[in-house]
């Protein structure tokens, strides 16, 4: 079966672009999958293809080719009885085994780049002896020396995308500092790079260790295998998914940064290390349990709620790297496959943090079934618009690392992995966790340009504190957590009120005036009392069709006594209210009803556009009955309404008070 397999797989390369989109709608049509097919050798007597990931990252290149902020660099070091040969040699059978590292990209007429794979004698390891310096000079000597190493750019177009150099510190103690540009491996690559070097250093040694088992392809296959099943037919079925789950509209995420985006232009990363407590990550992962999703799903959910929360916006993209390496040919490869899925999900902070987990499920599982397409290939179709200093389509990231060892034993020889970060941040938030033994281990990586460390400890206490509620209530209103002091202060003369709500202070006034006007618009007028029941009667209907906490009301009315009343029945149910001029287009105002989601519609009149939402008509009428509503206790960081933008440079933006 399995030569049988391999024979489709080489008449499929074989065929015409036409012939293979054929090819896979009879495969479809059979019932049968195309990815079960193996991954065959390409052909390689023409030029070879960079992949789709790997373009966006020599563009980067080419825009700034002395830029080290692609650079992956670490550190082994060596304590013990080294055999410096046999490591120099572990190295160059490295380099043999995978093409990725000898291999540059070079461009011809077309402008194309294409790969060009060159001989495994072009890496060369240098070896410094900086064992003759005092101690103190030597452990400086050498720092300043990695940071020179690892900070120096590549010529991808010239050299090859690796570089090592070792380091003798003393007789038994060794550094060897290797640096991998992005191009050509991500984070499973580097740490298939230790494992295997480790296992052909004990092999030159001369130790009984089991080899490793040959490559079955070679990257440069795989790039040839990729394109010609995206071309078939693969790419539209994966970018009809993305582009209805992400849409048009790509608003950037507004944190509360401590400086505008661009005012500094360094990308320099910070980080700030934290533990979520034992008897707190227990609590996560039983939650996770309870609801039958991953740790990671729960960490995602708090993420989003944590984003949503500072940032005002409901619809919360998050970037997911992913590994990528679905395909048995690719597990053991290094290579650039890392793909990122953009989660899109809405967070209403009406419902709980169980209907959260739902959506987030949803959006991860939907998500992972369309993994393949490229990041910088959706970005091309989706076109967002471009600023400066701004990620497309996200700006925070969270991932999950491998809780995996830094130190390894060999007889007579330990030696210790140390990652390095050159220190240069691609996003404007990153959360990454490992779910330690007993703690939750967690680290927001953060741009300096937009954050200062206050703020960044400021969103731990949040998490920190988002979590724990949680954990306690998770049937719980989000609208009702408390994420501790507010970003903003007010400058300028501060008034006390006797309440800290606009619902009481009103009811205070309804009690001691009921019979002052309290609203006017020309002719007419209504007191605080008639006001005040109209108003618990619309605001009980409200309640009828499901209306809560920060529940979206729009209101569809001109300046009126009518726009008063709907203003405060939403507020007695609990609702952030949406104005709805009636004099803007019906496109626009269709869209702003979509957009922030609005529940039930109060109208003055017809609406222009088709409603699929409950709509009651917003009238005084006759005088009402006296209803008894159930007491609001608004939280002090609750919605109470969104207000949408201009739109004079695209679609408008809600923004929520």
């Amino acid at each position: 079966m399995e030569l049988d397999d391999q024979r489709v797989a080489h008449r499929f390369a074989a065929l015409t672009p036409e012939g293979r989109r054929g090819f896979l709608a009879k495969l479809r049509k059979a019932g049968l999958s195309f990815a079960e097919l193996p991954i065959v050798p390409a052909d390689r007597s023409g030029k070879l293809p960079i992949s789709y990931a790997q373009r966006g990252l020599w563009l980067t290149w080419k825009l700034d080719p002395h830029s080290p902020a692609y650079n992956m660099a670490g550190m082994l070091r060596f304590r013990g009885g080294l055999n410096v040969g046999a490591l120099l040699t572990a190295v160059q059978n490295l380099v043999e085994r995978h093409e990725t590292l000898r291999t540059v990209f070079r461009v011809d007429s077309d402008d194309e780049p294409h790969l060009v794979i060159l001989p495994p004698d072009v890496v060369k390891t240098e070896v410094e002896d900086l064992s003759q310096l005092p101690e103190q000079n030597r452990t400086q000597g050498l720092q300043r020396l990695q940071q020179d190493f690892d900070r120096a750019p590549f010529r991808l177009d010239a050299e090859p995308p690796l570089r090592a150099r070792l380091w003798k510190l003393g007789e038994e103690e060794h550094v060897l500092g290797i640096v991998l540009h992005h191009i050509a491996g991500d984070g499973v690559s580097v740490r298939i790079l230790i494992d295997e070097l480790l296992v052909l250093y004990q092999s030159e040694c001369g130790r009984n260790v089991e080899k490793l088992e040959s490559l079955p392809i070679q990257f440069a296959d795989y790039v040839v295998w990729q394109r010609n099943w995206f071309e078939a037919g693969e790419k539209d079925r994966q970018l009809t998914y993305w582009h209805a789950r992400l849409g048009s509209e790509h608003s950037p995420l507004e944190l509360p940064f401590d400086r505008p985006r661009g005012a500094i232009q360094s990308s320099k990363e910070g980080r700030h290390e934290f533990c979520l407590p034992d008897a707190l990550s227990r609590g996560l992962r039983a939650l996770a349990r309870e609801h039958g999703v991953s740790l990671f799903m729960v960490m995602l959910a708090l993420f989003k709620l944590l984003l949503c929360r500072f940032s005002s916006q409901s619809n919360v993209c998050v970037g997911a790297p992913i590994a990528n390496r679905q395909r048995p040919e690719t597990r053991g490869m290094v290579a650039y496959l890392t793909n990122v899925l953009v989660l899109r999900t809405r967070v209403e902070l009406s419902g709980t943090f169980a209907d959260l987990l739902g959506a987030v499920r949803e959006t991860v599982l939907e998500a992972h079934a369309h993994p393949d397409l490229p990041f910088d290939l959706l970005v091309d179709t989706l076109q967002p618009e471009r600023q400066v200093g701004v990620h497309p389509l996200f700006q925070v990231k969270c991932t999950q690392q491998d809780d995996i060892p830094t130190v390894w034993r060999l007889p007579g020889l330990e030696i210790e992995a140390d990652g390095l970060s050159v220190g240069d941040a691609h996003f404007d938030l990153s959360l990454d966790f490992v779910d330690g033994s007993a703690r939750i281990e967690a680290v927001f990586v953060y741009s300096k340009d937009l954050f200062d460390e206050a703020t960044i400890t400021r969103f731990v206490r949040a998490f920190s504190a988002l979590a724990g509620y949680v954990v306690m209530s998770p049937g719980a209103p989000l609208s009702c957590a408390d994420v501790g002091e507010p970003f903003a202060h007010l400058e300028g003369e501060s008034r006390s009120f006797i309440h800290t709500d606009v619902l009481n202070m009103w009811n205070d006034s309804v009690r001691r005036f009921p019979d002052r006007s309290a609203v006017r618009c020309d002719d007419r007028a209504y007191s605080y009392a008639e006001l005040d029941t109209h108003a618990d009667q619309l605001a009980a209907e409200l309640m009828a069709h499901g209306v809560g906490s920060e529940a979206r009301v729009g209101i569809h009315s001109e300046r009126s006594c009518e726009f008063a009343l709907g203003v405060l029945a939403a507020l007695k149910a609990g609702a952030a209210y949406v104005p709805l001029d009636p004099q803007l287009p019906p496109q626009r105002l269709a869209y702003q009803t979509d957009d922030s989601g609005v529940q039930v519609l109060l109208s003055t009149q017809t609406p222009g556009w088709q409603v699929s939402v409950p709509l009651i008509e917003l009238a005084f009428g006759t005088a009402p009955s006296r209803k008894t509503l159930p007491p609001i206790e608004p939280h002090p960081a609750q919605a109470a309404y969104v207000i949408y933008t201009s739109g004079s440079t695209g679609q408008p933006k809600g923004v929520v008070i």
